[in-house]
C-alpha cells in the first residue's frame, strides 16, 4: 500500500490549532495518511504576509524526518484588506485561481555574510489549479479590524522526493484574478 505524506505549513498568525483540528475530520491525520510536518500558527503575535504570483513570495522551512515523498500540502491564508470591518465575512471570498508551490534548498544560517537561513536553489515547482478553500474563522486585531482565515488543501501533481535530515523551504504563492483588490497572504 502506498502511503501519502502531507506537509502542513503555516507562517505566523494564521489561526489557532484548535480551529484547525475542529475544522478537519479525524481521518485527515490517520496512520494511513500521516502528516509530514506540522507547524502551528501564532495567533497572538503573528502576521499575514502577501504571497502572490509572480511576487512577493513567502517561504517557510521544514526538516525532512521521513524520506517518503510529499504528495499534498495544507495551509492557511486570508485576503488582505477584505471585509476588515465585519466580524463575519460575506461569502464567497474574493477568490484565488490557483497556487504556485515551490520547494527550495536551504541556505543555512552563518553562511558567508548571511546571519540567517533562507531559501536557495529552486528544487521543485508546480502550478496547482485544483484545491479546496474553506472559511474557518475571523480574528479580531487590536485595532478593531478583522482578518478572515481560510484553510486550503491541495494534491501535488507530482510528489516531491526528499532526503531524510535535509532542510527545505516551501513557498505558496496565490494566482489571483486580475480584477481583485485584495491580495492573498499567508
Amino acid at each position: 500500500m502506498k502511503r501519502r505524506l502531507r506537509v502542513i505549513m503555516v507562517v505566523p498568525a494564521v489561526f489557532a490549532a484548535f480551529f484547525f483540528l475542529a475544522g478537519l475530520s479525524s481521518s485527515a491525520f490517520s496512520e494511513d495518511n500521516p502528516t509530514k510536518w506540522r507547524q502551528l500558527p501564532d495567533m497572538r503575535f503573528g502576521i499575514n504576509i502577501p504571497s502572490t504570483h509572480p511576487a512577493p513570495l513567502v517561504a517557510d522551512d521544514w526538516q525532512c524526518r521521513d524520506p517518503r515523498p510529499v504528495s499534498d500540502v495544507h495551509f492557511w491564508g486570508s485576503y488582505l484588506g477584505w471585509e476588515v470591518e465585519r466580524p463575519n465575512p460575506t461569502l464567497p471570498a474574493p477568490g484565488v485561481e490557483g497556487f504556485w508551490i515551490r520547494i527550495y534548498e536551504d541556505v543555512p544560517a552563518f553562511a558567508p555574510d548571511v546571519p540567517y537561513s533562507h531559501p536557495g536553489l529552486l528544487l521543485y515547482e508546480q502550478e496547482v489549479r485544483v484545491f479546496t478553500e474553506q472559511y474557518m474563522v475571523s480574528i479580531s486585531h487590536p485595532d478593531g479590524l478583522f482578518e478572515h482565515k481560510f484553510y486550503y488543501s491541495l494534491d501535488l501533481p507530482e510528489p516531491f522526493v526528499q532526503n531524510e535530515g535535509t532542510i527545505y523551504w516551501l513557498s505558496v504563492a496565490a494566482i489571483m484574478r486580475e480584477e481583485t483588490q485584495y491580495p492573498w497572504g499567508w
